[in-house]
């Protein structure tokens, strides 16, 4: 998939395929191609992070994951996610955008990969650059949802949520 200039990862952090629709432990039908359009990625298959290590003079220990909104029918990944990825780790947090896939009828599939990207973080922590039990999740609009979502009723608790303008309804 090439993203336009303003999504692309920069080239010092490092990305992480989770599992795509035929390994994952659910599927959501979906079968590609991924696609981009003014800033938004649309029918998500593969489940990424994309990690931005914390500033090394300000770590905080803390590491969280990002998950960008979009109405879970595309992810807004650029501002939602790699922006507000770039500001935590300038300011000390550890944060991986999860690129996480569209639920297309399947409500559990965008939770599974909040999940699976907990448990990556949690693994992954001192490797890293910071505590596993310091492990939160972050997100805007849907992806506020899948945040408290997460911390809410998954077996793989994060930390800490922060929900900014979380869609507060399954409707």
């Amino acid at each position: 998939l090439a993203l336009a200039a303003a999504l692309t990862a920069p080239a010092q952090i490092k990305v992480v395929k989770l599992w795509d629709n035929a390994t994952a432990p659910h599927s959501n039908g979906a079968a590609g191609p991924e696609t981009e359009k003014k800033g938004a990625v649309y029918n998500t298959v593969d489940t990424e992070l994309f990690i931005y290590p914390a500033a090394g003079d300000k770590a905080t220990g803390q590491g969280v994951v990002v998950c960008p909104g979009g109405g879970y029918h595309n992810l807004a990944i650029g501002y939602e996610g790699h922006d507000m990825a770039r500001w935590l780790a300038d300011h000390g947090t550890t944060a991986a955008v999860l690129k996480y896939r569209m639920p297309n009828g399947h409500c559990e599939v965008p939770r599974n990969d909040a999940e699976q990207a907990l448990r990556i973080l949690r693994e992954h922590a001192a490797a890293w650059g910071y505590d596993a039990s310091r492990v939160g999740i972050v997100g805007s609009s849907a992806g506020g949802h899948l945040a408290a979502s997460t911390g809410t009723i998954s077996d793989e608790k994060p930390a800490f949520m922060v929900l900014f303008y979380p869609v507060i309804t399954a409707e």
